[in-house]
């Protein structure tokens, strides 16, 4: 188990900033979490028994209203995923300094177990749909490892 959440960050190599450069405008975040180390596993562990009662219940909690449809996404049979759901929406903003974001996420089961991943983008982000493509065709690599 992390102390800390893992940060991976890619630049192409003519953007690689220094180390005491921030990090340019733009760009998405990823994140990938395992059911059982989300918060609240052990005392709701009802919504882990499947990728859409997850997804339902994370929209209740976080997206507008109406929630956003959730639709199924295919993974290569070679991935061994069941049950993989995706949605998409604008999260709302609580003060005029937030960038309001846009967040994609896909929930699917791999040997009964729940995993998450979410996308999180500047809403109106010219390069949100490569972004999307590009998070849906990381998430779909996922394959188990054989020993």
């Amino acid at each position: 188990m992390y102390d800390s959440t893992p940060m991976f960050i890619n630049f192409a190599p003519h953007e690689t900033p220094a180390q005491t450069e921030s990090l340019p405008n733009g760009g998405a975040t990823i994140g990938v979490v395992a059911g059982d180390e989300m918060p609240g596993a052990e005392s709701s562990p009802k919504w882990l028994r499947s990728p859409r009662d997850f997804l339902a219940d994370d929209l209740r909690a976080e997206a507008p209203s109406p929630a956003p449809s959730i639709a199924p996404v295919e993974f290569p049979p070679e991935a061994e995923v069941s049950g993989a759901v995706m949605t998409s929406y604008d999260l709302p903003t609580f003060s005029p300094d937030e960038q309001p974001q846009h967040c994609v996420r896909i929930c699917w089961k791999f040997k009964e177990k729940l995993f998450a991943a979410h996308l999180f983008f500047v809403k109106g982000d010219p390069k949100g749909a490569m972004h999307e493509r590009v998070f849906l065709e990381t998430v779909r690599s996922i394959r188990p490892l054989r020993k």
